[in-house]
């Protein structure tokens, strides 16, 4: 077996960079021509309307878009053995299927074999999946497992931008639509076309699925995989690669030895990846994550809390039989539950590679089961830990490589025999080559070097020798013209025809799109030109500039590209075309008259009125119909979505699992009945009426409530009695291990149309449902302070408690604690929400309403364009203005005219200070900036565009 040295330089895990000689020089004779094979380059490829593409001017572009579909080809036979191997585990569902389906060559491939007769170890392979047996089923189907969860987590992840189930499950049906839009319109320029129906919304796990609820996996069906098999192509090519890096990995780990500024002596004696020393180093300082914890954990809110809680039960040392019969009532009582045993589901922590039912938990709890307490060890006081207190047990671990039943609780090494120290040894090997996966690009090197590659493209070559130039030797002879290959891997040569189907099929639609419509906006330059839209001389500085460009190719002189890579070759990798002309006419001159033609194109699609000879343009006619108008009117459907309030709140959180963080409502009601959810809000209710009634005590008169909510909070938390009822303690209500939080939600500015944007679904509903409740008021509002701070703005003195009807959207200000029922609650993922107002602001007295006998619109002109003087080639805009745009004296503004809206509109578009006064100029910037952009934007602009070319 051939030894070379890996050098590590943080951990085990951590593969450097193996550094190779670099097997080319930089003055070697290069190839610079490029193969056509039998391609028809003068053949028609497409038109729309009088233009036209060839094959040879399309090809181009597939050349200068399609490297990632060589590089792929390469990869592909590379490592095809591996691709087939991973492809066939993840169609075969059992493992003699599998098994016939497959050479025993490529079966050693997944158990990763060690290279025959130079092995330090007896075994030659990491497991063995041949040998009919139990453990060869069980392991074939762990891996095969591992694979598809692996599939299905990629997917959900590109679709759902989620590869969590739970997350899914949470997400809205109009967020689902939104993302399958998104996601198709993204496999859609990769050649993948498909409709919304074709991906059928995944299953979440039950008992019964492919998946169990704790993969946290959503499922596929097998008609969506079908449709996306090109992208589950891409996955398993790449998890074919890391097949082949764990493989690589495996025959050289206990041969090489690996080191981290040790001395030679330490580096023979101790740091061998596989061997025995670093083997059982491995298991003993990663036991702890490997186990099955049963473990009772219980977090108050308080010392007093917790002190209060466990006075009752007198937990003594040394007496674990007691101990725990009194953590499961301490348990029970607190969380209200009625677990009869230690050995409940609720109290198991399973731990390993693919599951840590302890990672919900904050790291210093599962450090406290894991490192501190040993079976049977348990907290006879509290202990402050992230500001909660915690009284925990560890009962028993059983670790996961005690075979047959094994309930021995002594975890070291020598109390394994062979047969166990085997079986473990082999784990702590898979798990080490698993988490390595930088070794990948390693083996990865190594076949690029040790395989006969030819790239006959000198734009790919090129590309690729900059990736790999310590390993892919340059071609050092041209090739003919009538090359039919692009490529050759030892024996597997890729035809021109094969890179043309396949770059099409990913390329296709933007290329061909890209040139209709630089050559579309082409036929337009001259006449931009006349018009100093374009800038006739800016034509002749690009011409000298591409000239003076290509000479310092020429003399070598250029930093990125040396001239032996070929003009040809130079000009596609710099400028995206193969000659100066189409350079000339794309590169700069089209893409400039495009630009121009797309703004045109906005405005003439959305005018309907043709200036006159001399440029001016009838805002009259304009204010009716034209394009400003329709801005105006689209802009206007925003004003009653418009709303200013300031909202705090106080936050009833469930933490009915204990992990000391609130969760979702919904997932505690998962299979749940009817009567206990109900028994459930009822407790929120009682609780959230509580609050109020507290809060409303005359004790509290002169605060403000949310001064008052946060004193509440801390009482709430001590456990103390309350004012309103003394008779009653917080501690009564606390059925569920209620938390309680007090925030201050607009504290920096108001909640806007725009900010409620970034509150959960359910709480955003519910603030504009209040706001427009409360708002609708007005004046008839007999709680609103006597003098405001500004017109149209409604303050309260120490702030009002105010509650939305869910079902019915009717509103009031909470007068009595009956109000508060389960559906005026705001109940989202983190609990349930009891708002206050302290203000909120009218939208504005404007009304964006035209009158019809107005004059108003003479009293504008507008220049289009003013290029008619030779002289004044700069000046594209004129706007005079004579009318004012406010009214006169102390008169009372009640309307926004189309006059001011057009004001608004050029002075905008100019990039101008504005002339309108504050208040309406933010108006007009909250109604119209959305519509302006929306309808000036690039995407309109393409649309209008590709409408046009047809």
């Amino acid at each position: 077996m051939k030894i070379k040295k890996i050098f590590l330089t943080a951990s085990l895990l951590t593969l450097g960079a193996v550094t190779l000689a670099s097997c080319s020089s930089s003055k070697t004779k290069r190839n610079t021509v490029t193969p056509y094979g039998n391609l028809n380059l003068d053949e028609t490829l497409a038109t729309a309307g009088d233009l036209k593409m060839t094959v040879g001017q399309y090809y181009d572009q597939l050349r200068k878009s399609g490297y990632n579909v060589v590089t792929n080809a390469i990869t592909k036979e590379l490592f095809k053995d591996e691709i087939e191997v991973t492809t066939a585990l993840f169609n075969n569902e059992t493992r003699t299927d599998f098994i016939n389906n497959l050479s025993k060559e490529k079966l050693a491939l997944l158990e990763c074999t060690d290279e025959s007769g130079d092995s330090k170890h007896e075994q030659d392979k990491l497991y063995d999946l041949v040998s009919d047996t139990t453990e060869a089923n069980e392991k074939y189907l762990e891996l095969r497992k591992k694979l598809v969860k692996t599939v299905h987590q990629s997917l959900s992840n590109a679709i759902y931008s989620t590869s969590s189930a739970k997350d899914f499950a949470k997400m809205k049906d109009e967020d689902k639509t939104k993302a399958i839009a998104k996601y198709i319109d993204t496999v859609a320029k990769d050649g993948i076309f498909i409709t919304a129906s074709d991906i059928e919304e995944p299953s979440i796990p039950t008992d019964t699925s492919y998946f169990t609820k704790d993969d946290d996996t959503v499922e596929f069906s097998q008609a969506t995989l079908a449709k996306l098999q090109d992208k589950i192509n891409d996955i398993l090519l790449t998890q074919g690669k890391n097949l082949a890096g764990k493989k690589g990995l495996y025959q050289v780990a206990d041969e090489e030895y690996i080191y981290d500024e040790k001395t030679e002596d330490d580096i023979k004696n101790t740091y061998y990846l596989f061997k025995d020393t670093s083997i059982k180093s491995r298991y003993e300082n990663k036991l702890k994550n490997y186990g099955t914890y049963n473990a009772i954990i219980i977090q108050f809110n308080s010392r007093r809390e917790a002190m209060s809680a466990i006075e009752a039960y007198n937990i003594q040392e040394d007496d674990l039989d007691n101990a725990k019969t009194a953590y499961l009532n301490l348990y029970n009582d607190y969380y209200s539950k009625s677990i009869t045993s230690t050995d409940d589901d609720k109290f198991i922590y399973t731990v390993n590679q693919d599951k840590d039912d302890m990672s919900d938990l904050p790291s210093e709890i599962s450090s406290l089961i894991k490192d501190t307490l040993e079976d049977g060890d348990y907290l006879t006081l509290p202990r402050n830990i992230n500001n909660k207190y915690v009284m925990a047990m560890r009962i028993s671990t059983e670790y996961q490589y005690f075979k047959d039943g094994d309930s021995s609780k002594q975890a070291d090494w020598s109390d394994f025999d062979d047969e166990q120290k085997a079986e473990l040894e082999n784990k702590i090997k898979e798990d080490l080559i698993t988490e390595t996966t930088s070794y990948t690009s390693k083996v990865e090197q190594k076949r690029i070097e040790d395989a006969t590659i030819e790239i006959y493209d000198p734009y790919f070559e090129n590309s690729y020798y900059n990736s790999y130039s310590d390993y892919y030797d340059l071609n050092k002879t041209s090739v003919s013209k009538n090359t039919t290959s692009i490529l050759k891997v030892n024996d597997f040569e890729y035809s021109i025809e094969d890179f043309y189907k396949d770059a099409s099929k990913k390329y296709s639609t933007n290329i061909i799109t890209n040139y209709f419509e630089l050559e579309f906006a082409n036929s337009y330059y001259d006449k931009f030109v006349d018009m100093y839209l374009i800038d006739d001389e800016l034509a002749d500085t690009n011409k000298d500039a591409l000239k003076e460009d290509i000479s310092k190719f020429k003399k070598n002189k250029n930093q990125t590209y040396g001239k032996e890579l070929g003009l040809e070759t130079y000009l596609l990798a710099q400028y995206g075309y193969t000659n100066e002309d189409d350079i000339l006419k794309y590169y700069y001159n089209a893409t400039k008259a495009l630009s121009v033609y797309k703004s045109i194109k906005v405005y003439d699609a959305w005018r309907s009125a043709e200036a006159d000879a001399d440029g001016k343009y009838s805002v009259s006619a304009e204010a009716k119909t034209g394009f400003l108008n329709n801005l105006l009117n689209t802009g206007n459907s925003y004003y009653n979505e418009l709303f200013s309030i300031n909202l705090d709140h106080i936050l009833i959180n469930i933490d009915y699992d204990g992990d000391g963080s609130p969760d979702d409502p919904d997932d505690f009601f998962e299979g749940k009945s009817d009567a206990e959810i109900a028994d459930f809000e009822n407790a929120v209710v009682e609780l959230a009426r509580a609050i109020y009634n507290e809060a409303a005590n005359p004790i509290f008169a002169n605060s403000s409530y949310y001064d008052t909510l946060k004193f509440i909070k801390t009482r709430f938390e001590e456990g103390a009695e309350l004012f309103s009822d003394p008779s009653l303690t917080w501690d009564d209500f606390k059925d569920y291990n209620f938390l309680l939080t007090v925030e201050q939600l607009a504290s920096s500015s108001d909640i806007t149309q725009t900010s409620v944007s970034s509150f959960v679904k359910p709480f955003k509903d519910y603030v504009i449902d209040l706001y427009k409740s409360v708002s609708s008021l007005g004046d008839s509002d007999t709680y609103k302070k006597e003098k405001t701070s500004e017109a149209g703005t409604y303050e309260y003195e120490n702030g009002k408690f105010y509650y939305v009807n869910t079902e019915t959207k009717e509103g009031g200000f909470i007068e009595d604690s009956s109000d508060i029922t389960e559906n005026t609650l705001c109940k989202t993922s983190f609990g349930y929400h009891l708002l206050l107002i302290n203000s909120y602001t009218l939208s504005s007295e404007l009304s964006f309403t035209e009158d019809e006998a107005s004059e108003y619109q003479k009293n504008i002109e507008l220049t289009l364009r003013s290029y008619v003087d030779s002289d004044d080639k700069t000046q594209k805009i004129n706007l005079n203005i004579s009318s004012l745009n406010e009214p006169d004296g102390d008169e009372k503004i009640t309307s926004a005219s189309f006059n001011q809206f057009f004001i608004y509109y050029v002075q905008k578009a100019n990039s101008a200070s504005t002339s309108l006064t504050t208040s309406i100029y933010e108006m007009m910037s909250k109604l119209f900036d959305e519509s302006i952009s929306k309808y000036t934007g690039s995407e309109f602009q393409d649309y209008l565009l590709l409408k046009e070319l047809d």
